[in-house]
């Protein structure tokens, strides 16, 4: 019989795997939804062509897309700082990836032969599908998000074009911007389910719609400003302010091939897991409705498989919802953001974080202190 904790290794080996596939695969998904919602939210259907061809137009592109960029040539400007030239894109890639790993990817799983083996109590019988199952995720995924944001500002640096470090400053100041009220949203949130564990705040929920933390008034408040800092975080078009056609070059000008596409990459995977985290702090995660009762009858392997599977796709309504929200705005001035940040999103969420701390003072808060 295999020892215990080989039993750990092994699941959480797995997790990480798991964890990796579906960051990626739901990025390649939301390349996709962004070649075919974009055209026809600016009036462009006729881009994607007839209708016969506009089930397969654009998604097949993503993946010739990405074996393009492998196949390009990768250059470095030989004025650059080499090491940190080649270290900007792993910053921002490494830290999208550290973002998904304190995300619950479905419920744990409870293998009878693991229980059995693990039955002295040693160590845990449940694998929990989470790749970094800290008490802490809520913080971790907020203080990761921000950091990975600077590595735009360390490629404009880097790169050593007057052009280029002009606009990673834009891309540190948004960074910077967004941390304020992110940090606002996520201590609401801890007030009100008295808990930074991701996992937990999952468990805090329902299963049912109208069991979902999004409801409550500090909640849809605390669901505003947490919505609004990650959208705003996450530099995508038309929010993406260190790259414009007539004010701003982009700090990533200098990059090309594999380098450019691993800043893609990290670009939707930020994405990806920022929904993600919206869909577990406000619309049950992984649960879905009976599962407490398919929970008892059906096997563990298929009750983690369709709570998965529920979770990726709320991810990904999460995704669209959040793709037509970007392509509902114009591109802002740099002014502008930061007047939205601190003049107005910053004072609501310091007015959600009393209002939720009454809520809780008032008992109505869910969850232990």
């Amino acid at each position: 019989m295999s020892p215990p904790w080989l039993w750990l290794v092994v699941g959480h080996a797995l997790t990480c795997i798991l964890m990796l596939i579906t960051g990626v695969g739901l990025a390649f998904v939301l390349a996709g939804l962004e070649r075919r919602e974009s055209p026809l939210l600016v009036g462009q259907g006729a881009l994607l062509g007839h209708k016969g061809a506009l089930r397969l137009r654009g998604l097949s592109l993503v993946f010739v897309d990405a074996l393009k960029l492998l196949f390009k040539e990768d250059l470095i400007p030989p004025r650059a700082h080499r090491g940190l030239f080649v270290l900007a894109p792993v910053w921002c890639l490494a830290g999208a990836v550290l973002m998904g790993s304190v995300i619950p990817l479905g419920p744990p799983l409870c293998p009878a032969a693991v229980t059995e083996v693990l039955a002295e109590g040693t160590c845990a019988a449940a694998w929990p599908l989470q790749a970094l199952p800290v008490p802490d995720g809520l913080l971790v995924f907020a203080a990761l998000s921000v950091a990975s944001a600077f590595g735009l500002a360390m490629a404009g640096w880097a790169s050593r074009s007057k052009w280029a470090l002009l606009s990673s400053l834009r891309a540190s100041f948004q960074a910077a911007s967004f941390a304020v009220p992110m940090g606002l949203g996520v201590l609401s949130v801890a007030v009100l389910f008295g808990s930074f564990d991701l996992a937990a705040l999952v468990e805090r929920q329902g299963a049912w719609p109208w069991q979902w933390g999004v409801w409550g008034v500090p909640h849809v408040m605390a669901f505003v400003v947490v919505w609004t800092a990650l959208i705003l975080g996450t530099p995508r078009t038309p929010l993406r302010l260190d790259d414009g056609r007539s004010d701003a070059i982009g700090c990533l000008v200098e990059y090309s091939g594999v380098r450019a596409g691993l800043f893609r990459l990290a670009e939707l995977m930020r994405a990806v897991f920022a929904s993600a985290l919206v869909v577990t702090l406000f619309f049950g995660g992984w649960r879905f409705p009976g599962f407490e009762g398919l929970s008892a009858r059906w096997p563990s392997g298929l009750v983690v498989f369709v709570g998965f599977a529920v979770f990726c796709v709320k991810v990904t309504l999460a995704c669209a919802v959040q793709l037509l929200a970007r392509g509902s705005v114009v591109r802002p001035r740099p002014d502008q953001v930061l007047d939205l940040v601190w003049r107005r999103l910053v004072p609501f969420g310091a007015l959600t974080l009393l209002v939720s701390g009454l809520w809780r003072l008032l008992g109505c808060a869910e969850g232990g202190a």
